[in-house]
């Protein structure tokens, strides 16, 4: 569901409820595509989403990257734990802002490997 929240126009929400997964993974790109095409920032909710796997954080990284380049921000709410933690491993705060912000998981701080190899097609973050 797209919702326009910003009188100003300049932010858009998109919230979800339920799954994100393969069986519903193109409503939500579609959702995302049009906040992100529509300019502005953008306000991904996903307080009421219980799952999502990987073809939905794919969706999601791809968003961040999008509204990135035309100079806007996405931000995720987000409450549900495994969730977070999945996004938390994969260092998605490094393309999006999350609140609330994530945590990582005990020994395991270090994200410039991650960050040296962000975007870059076949290169592999640990050697």
């Amino acid at each position: 569901m797209l919702d326009d929240i910003d009188p100003s126009g300049t932010t858009t929400r998109v919230r979800w409820e339920g799954e994100i997964d393969i069986a519903t993974v193109r409503d939500f790109e579609g959702a995302l595509d049009a906040a992100t095409t529509k300019g502005g920032d953008v306000l991904i909710d996903l307080r009421d989403t219980t799952f999502i796997d990987s073809t939905g954080i794919s969706v999601l990284a791809k968003a961040a990257i999008t509204a990135s380049e035309r100079c806007s921000t996405v931000e995720v709410l987000a409450e549900q734990p495994m969730m977070r933690r999945a996004f938390a491993l994969m260092n998605l705060d490094l393309l999006m802002s999350f609140d609330p912000p994530l945590e990582r998981p005990d020994g395991w701080d270090d994200r410039s490997d991650t960050a040296a190899t962000l975007g870059q097609p076949g290169r592999s973050a640990h050697p």
